[in-house]
């Protein structure tokens, strides 16, 4: 028997939409104003930077944080429309900043700069048209979208150096335990008959940024202590490294075992698979250390 009260799902989000747009209908006319004045500003910023989510593996996990930042605004829309307004003009300071900084990053340029300065931007917004009881409900989806953002070019690299190295030394390392005969030369791995490079795309920084973004997404919708979510960013960092060591350790096997067919064969799927295991070792942990145990914290 189906309930009188039950809705198709998409008829039951098509009211939805219309419910938040029949909210943002009832704002000021200035709010809606300096909204839209916002949205123009950022579209070509969110443009730019939407090239090296779709040309870069590095930001490949760049596509998913405005659709999970408008989810987590969602889920708080109970206590969103319960925030008392008390607007104050620390705000204007903030907003201020932010504009100067996406001034700064097209004037440089740096693309990193354009978009980070959003943050500010928002976080000065809503702490100047309506206060501070807002802010710390939306604060934690706002500094999220950090992760939209491209690092600059000399901060990956030498980050994605350090893994790079340690990934392949890790992996040459773990294989001549094993019995495997390896001659490593900085970044290149030799095996009989073939020689493997850890490319700088394959370091493992990707699956560090995304395990980062996770970390604090795991812990945000855990309600975890603000202890045990830097805990959560503190552990994604081995796990990164760990994860893509195994990756390249896999690699070494299978192409030792069938040449460089094999390996072509494998290299793709490897790096789904070790995606999966790194998010797998991730989630076991945030079990260990207390899941859903805890108060919610802002």
């Amino acid at each position: 028997m189906i309930s009188g009260s039950s809705l198709p799902a998409p008829r039951l989000w098509l009211m939805r939409f219309k419910s938040a747009a029949i909210g943002i209908g009832q704002w000021p006319r200035t709010t809606q104003l300096f909204a839209l004045a916002l949205l123009l500003l950022y579209i070509p910023v969110v443009r730019d930077t939407a090239r090296a989510w779709f040309t870069d593996e590095n930001y490949a996990h760049g596509v998913f944080i405005f659709p999970i930042t408008a989810f987590l605004i969602w889920t708080q829309r109970q206590a969103i429309r319960r925030a008392v307004p008390q607007p104050t003009m620390w705000g204007l300071a903030l907003l201020a900043g932010g504009l100067l900084l996406e001034i700064a990053g097209y004037l440089v340029p740096i693309e990193f700069l354009a978009m980070v300065s959003l943050i500010p931007v928002l976080a000065g917004s809503i702490l100047l048209l309506h206060g501070k009881a807002l802010w710390k409900v939306v604060r934690f989806p706002v500094y999220f979208l950090f992760f939209a953002a491209p690092l600059p070019g000399f901060f990956l690299g030498k980050i994605s150096v350090w893994i790079q190295g340690l990934s392949a030394t890790g992996s040459a390392q773990s294989m001549k335990l094993l019995g495997y005969t390896i001659v490593q030369t900085g970044n290149l791995i030799d095996i009989p008959g073939m020689r493997l490079g850890v490319e700088e795309a394959c370091s493992g920084f990707k699956k560090l940024l995304a395990l980062l973004a996770f970390a604090l997404l795991y812990g945000y919708l855990n309600r975890l202590s603000p202890g045990k979510r830097m805990l959560l960013v503190l552990v994604a960092i081995p796990i990164a490294i760990v994860a893509n060591i195994l990756r390249i350790m896999a690699l070494i096997a299978v192409s030792s075992a069938g040449g460089l067919t094999a390996f072509h064969a494998v290299h793709d799927w490897a790096e789904v698979f070790v995606l999966i295991i790194a998010f797998g070792m991730f989630m076991l942990f945030g079990k260990l250390i207390g899941c859903k145990t805890e108060e919610p914290s802002p």
